[in-house]
């Protein structure tokens, strides 16, 4: 049995060997599976690549330079989380770990170009979920709300990207977060407002995360959007309508979606909004006769 572990391990080493060579990702894959069929129920941590990719993750993270080499190993690792040879919920939460030393790094603030900030906004919201590939739980409640407080925290991520992450992570891992859980409170429509002002088409992404996790109401998606709205050329707003849905399953509200579609227009192109009704929303303007076309 010792014998046979033996040429499994060196079979696990060259198969991991190989997402560093001139391989495809698909051929790749195609040999983990032929791997994981041989293994067949057999299959334990011990008999998988889960601790030879975990070792390998090793060194510490805290520049742009790292930051690249850590980020291509995980994409590597990631190439065998659907054969499971690698365990998609023990990465992630190994990921977690060195993610929050990440954020409570000191110096200056982050260029938006920097790769460690690249690598922190692409792979935080998805350790949260093990990658698309959870199937329960990643983490505690402790280790979920410590995670995004991290991200709350953090002094060198710059506007907007920062407030983006804040609002992203919490809609990753929201369904791990009970209504006691103690995190710093969303942004409000006037924030939001003045940072489209400030930052312009940039803050697409973090507006639409708001709108999908805060739900606001008429009045204030109004407030939120207005800076977006005003302006001639729409090209955040592809971004803010194509966004997927949160990790809790909710989606944003339709109404966001019909006043979004309009932001092509001028703000005084649009139809006349009336106060809101009892519902909570905007209430429709009356549609002409005959079909209507979408411009």
């Amino acid at each position: 049995m010792a014998e046979l572990t033996d040429a499994l391990t060196d079979v696990l080493e060259k198969l991991w060997a190989s997402t560093a060579a001139d391989r495809s990702a698909d051929e790749v894959r195609d040999a983990a599976a032929a791997y994981t069929a041989l293994v067949g129920d057999q299959l334990t941590p011990n008999l998988g690549l889960t601790p030879i990719v975990l070792d390998a993750l090793q060194d510490p993270v805290n520049d742009d330079e790292s930051a690249q080499a850590h980020w291509g190993l995980l994409d590597r690792a990631k190439t065998f989380l659907g054969s499971g040879l690698v365990d998609p919920i023990e990465l992630a939460r190994y990921e977690c770990s060195v993610m929050t030393d990440v954020l409570q790094l000191g110096g200056d603030q982050a260029a938006a170009d920097d790769p460690l900030l690249s690598y922190v906004a692409t792979v935080a919201p998805g350790c949260l979920t093990a990658f698309g590939h959870r199937t329960g739980a990643v983490l505690s409640e402790e280790e979920t709300a410590a995670m995004i407080q991290a991200v709350d925290d953090c002094m060198w991520m710059p506007e907007p990207e920062h407030t983006a992450l804040r609002l992203e992570t919490r809609r990753a891992g929201g369904d791990q977060l009970s209504r006691t859980t103690s995190l710093r409170g969303l942004p409000g429509a006037d924030a939001m407002r003045d940072l489209f002002d400030t930052h312009g088409t940039a803050a697409g992404v973090a507006l639409a995360n708001w709108i999908a996790l805060d739900e606001p109401s008429g009045s204030d998606l109004t407030t939120a959007t207005a800076q977006a709205l005003r302006a001639t050329v729409p090209a955040p707003m592809p971004v803010l309508l194509s966004r997927g849905p949160p990790a809790t399953g909710r989606t944003p509200h339709r109404r966001a979606g019909r006043l979004l579609g309009r932001a092509g227009r001028r703000q005084e192109d649009l139809p006349h909004r009336s106060h809101r009704p009892h519902g909570g929303g905007l209430e429709r303007p009356r549609r002409p006769r005959g079909r209507l076309t979408r411009h």
